[in-house]
Parts: structure tokens; C-alpha cells; sequence
């Protein structure tokens, strides 16, 4: 069970938060500002009632790189898949200098070296992401790949043999402005067992440097809808 929050959405809005919920956001951290994140992934209802935190620690390095630090998946019970993660993320307006400018084309690289704390190993998590924005609507939509290692995904889908890799899927979101504080958003993994395999629907609201998150995740595959559950998330820029 992994974690997540957002991004820069109307004119006016001052900061963008980091991730979504499992999937990074094509925003960077504003340059020499810090941003911090908490996350809870809630089940309280049986069966497998779980409750799991995960922490974000980002500092942006450049217009368009930030580094950070994640302590993904701590709770109870114990979670297989506890991690510490340390990389980069770098993103990139495109076609700024054109007409397509006003759909504010991105392409966003990010990468993570993941150490499990429950003897897992250590392994490397890539994904890059195209992202733009619909006129009228504002509406943000984002599709690339994701390549991610055992000890934060899980055992392998397939034998990959490669950097400890567990799977290789594709990844998508949507995010819509709903007022100038709120958002409604969806992202997907695709896969059906690793740990990300998720549709996860909810809200975001963001004020000044302050973002909190609500939302609700549905296991890809029927028979571990029993691990459905939801995720809040508070975090600020400092």
C-alpha cells in the first residue's frame, strides 16, 4: 500500500504539491523551498482492517528539479513493503514559445532508489510522464510508464530480472479544477497485484501553502478488493 498529492492548477494559484496519491505530480517544488508531506492509507472496517503512513521530504534544487526522501508503507499491521526511497524528479515545460504553450505541455522524469527495510533489497523506480491541459475546462491530463522495483511493489508480476524490477506498467491521471481551492482527481496504475495496482478517485484542497487530500482506492483486481480503503494526506511548503 503505497502514498501521494498535487499540483498547480489556476492563474493565481501559488504552489503546486508533489505527488498525487501513488503517482508523482508533473510539478517541481519551487527552488530553494522545502515541501513536507504525511500520508495515512485507512481500513478500519474487516476484513484486513489496516492503518499505514508514509512521509515526504522534497526540496526543490532548480526550476526544474527537486530531490527528496520517502518513508513509504509504515503501519499496522507491519507491512511487507516498508521502504526508504531517495531520487530525483525533473520537469519541463514544452513548447513554450509557440501556440501550444497555453496547453501547458509537460514532460516529467523522476527516479528512486528504494531500500527495503524488511530484506527485499534495493532497487530503482523510473517513470516519465506527457502531460497538458485542455482549454476552457483547465482539465490536466497525464499518461506515461512506470518501471518499479520489489521492495516498493511487491514480488514480481513477471520475471524481469533486471535492477530488482517487480513490474512495468502504465500510468494515467486526470486532474480538474472544481474552484480556485479544490480539485476532483484520478489516477491508475495499471497491473493487477503489485502494491500501486490502484484506481484512486478523491479531492484536493489546497490554500496558500497548505494541500490536504481525501480520496478513496479500488484494487485493479476484484479479488483484493478487500485491501479498498482510504487515503488522507496533509502536507505544506516551508
Amino acid at each position: 500500500m503505497p502514498s501521494g498529492g498535487r499540483g498547480l492548477l489556476l492563474c493565481g494559484w501559488i504552489w503546486a504539491q508533489q505527488t498525487l496519491i501513488n503517482l508523482p505530480s508533473v510539478e517541481v517544488t519551487p527552488r530553494k523551498r522545502f515541501f513536507i508531506l504525511h500520508e495515512t492509507q485507512l481500513r478500519f472496517w474487516r476484513p484486513a482492517p489496516y492503518w499505514v503512513t508514509s512521509h515526504f521530504f522534497v526540496y526543490g534544487l532548480s526550476r526544474d528539479i527537486e530531490v527528496g526522501i520517502t518513508f513509504y508503507d509504515f503501519g499496522f499491521p507491519a507491512q511487507h513493503y516498508s521502504t526508504i526511497a531517495t531520487g530525483y524528479k525533473f520537469s519541463r515545460l514544452l513548447f513554450t514559445r509557440s501556440s501550444l504553450g497555453k496547453l501547458e505541455f509537460r514532460w516529467t522524469l523522476g527516479q528512486m532508489v528504494t531500500t527495503s527495510v524488511t530484506a527485499k533489497g534495493v532497487g530503482v523506480w523510473t517513470y516519465s510522464m506527457l502531460s497538458a491541459r485542455l482549454p476552457l475546462l483547465r482539465t490536466r491530463l497525464s499518461a506515461g510508464g512506470s518501471a518499479g522495483p520489489r521492495p516498493l511493489f511487491g514480488e514480481p508480476e513477471e520475471r524481469l530480472g533486471f535492477l530488482n524490477l517487480s513490474t512495468i506498467d502504465f500510468v494515467a491521471s486526470l486532474e480538474q479544477p472544481l474552484t480556485k481551492d479544490w480539485q476532483f482527481v484520478v489516477e491508475w496504475f495499471s497491473g493487477n497485484r503489485h502494491e500501486f495496482a490502484y484506481v484512486v478517485v478523491g479531492f484536493i484542497f489546497q490554500k496558500g501553502d497548505f494541500t490536504s487530500v481525501i480520496a478513496y482506492k479500488i484494487a485493479n483486481n476484484p479479488a483484493l478488493w478487500d485491501t479498498n480503503g482510504f487515503v488522507l494526506e496533509a502536507g505544506t511548503f516551508l
